[in-house]
């Protein structure tokens, strides 16, 4: 049964050279309020391959800084001249009163 399971190691590590951010926020019934179009973050801090992600601070950069919300920051790598290899996910629900 041992021999059924698929290993393969990942490379984890993210770089600004190959990796990207895309963000997107949301109301709190989950509706998109932000971009009309898709936006790549440029404004994050990369530390011994680990992403440094500050979600109030990309709120309150886009105008929601009162009120609920829903950021979602979607990690891409790009592979062979590709723009598009879906990374991982990481959703995060930050208030403000």
């Amino acid at each position: 049964d041992s021999q059924l399971i698929v290993q393969s190691q990942l490379d984890t590590v993210f770089s600004k050279d190959t990796d990207y951010i895309e963000y997107y926020v949301y109301d709190q019934n989950q509706n998109l309020i932000y971009p009309g179009s898709t936006i790549p973050l440029l404004d994050y801090d990369v530390r011994n391959g680990d992403v440094l992600l500050n979600p109030q601070k990309d709120l309150e950069n886009t105008g929601f800084d009162i009120g609920v919300y829903n950021i979602l920051y979607t990690f891409y790598r790009k592979r062979l001249s590709s723009n598009v290899a879906l990374y991982t996910l990481l959703w995060s629900n930050f208030p403000f009163f």
